[in-house]
């Protein structure tokens, strides 16, 4: 009886892991000084930053290979974050994050 229940509340808490590693997370941000909110997945888009650039409809190929480049130029990885928040910044996209959600 006592295997029995801890073999189902280790079922339960496996399911409950897996439903948050996998639930759509919600994302906020600023665009023009707008605000905005989009649904994002990780199983559709790399990061935020791609999740919102395509929101709104920008191509951002030429920005992706030139993160690439800085990447493999730099020594540490506060460059390439750098680099992605201003030219965020240049193409009017602010205050980027995720909407932290209560799950029970």
């Amino acid at each position: 009886m006592v295997t029995l229940v801890i073999r189902i509340t280790i079922d339960l808490f496996r399911t409950y892991t897996n439903l948050r590693f996998f639930m759509a997370r919600r994302v906020a941000y600023t665009f023009k000084d707008q605000a905005k909110e989009i649904h994002f997945a990780y199983d559709k888009y790399h990061d935020i930053y791609e999740a919102v650039a395509a929101a709104e409809g920008i191509n951002i190929k030429q920005f992706l290979l030139m993160e690439q480049q800085v990447a493999m130029t730099s020594k540490g990885s506060k460059a390439v974050k750098d680099f992605r928040q201003n030219e965020f910044s240049r193409m009017g996209f602010s205050d980027i994050y995720f909407i932290k959600e209560d799950v029970l």
